[in-house]
């Protein structure tokens, strides 16, 4: 007797995630932001890769820049039901950046995010913003993405 074949695994559909941003730490003048992907789901699926993110305020408008991966590579995650992955979203902090160079900081009020391998744009609130601020004039004070990772926690910066 010829065993069952396993189902194939697919990539996690944004419309069966339940996503929440929460600004976390400070690490070495720049200001985390946990994005974290719950399978809302009765089946597993994977995530893999960065997702490209950019901070945007109330009226929607973007502010400071799009972001960039920080290039450490990115293993594929299988999220069951009911689990959670996550990246961490990391923006200079303006403290350490203005009397360097142009910042003129602004409040957040949320995240726009499209994941790996998908085009759509999710907008995704951020809780406890606290006195996250975004520099809206420097190119220097760009935005990066961790690499997808299990679970819920804050990467290191620079660690992908």
């Amino acid at each position: 007797k010829t065993p069952p074949t396993p189902p194939v695994l697919k990539a996690c559909n944004p419309a069966h995630l339940a996503i929440a941003a929460t600004r976390s730490g400070d690490q070495l003048g720049y200001t985390g932001t946990v994005v974290a992907f719950e399978n809302t789901t009765g089946t597993s699926c994977f995530m893999e890769g960065y997702p490209e993110a950019w901070f945007v305020n109330s009226a929607g408008n973007r502010l400071g820049t799009v972001s960039t991966d920080q290039g450490a590579k990115a293993s594929r995650i299988t999220i069951g039901p009911g689990e959670s992955a996550s990246t961490t979203v990391w923006a200079a902090n303006p403290l350490v950046l203005e009397g360097n160079r142009p910042c003129q900081p602004q409040a957040p009020a949320g995240l726009n995010l499209i994941l790996p391998g998908q085009s759509t744009v999710h907008f995704v609130p951020i809780e406890l913003p606290g006195n996250l601020g975004i520099c809206t004039l420097s190119t220097e004070s760009g935005v990066s993405t961790s690499a997808i990772r299990a679970g819920t926690q804050e990467a290191i910066w620079g660690d992908g």
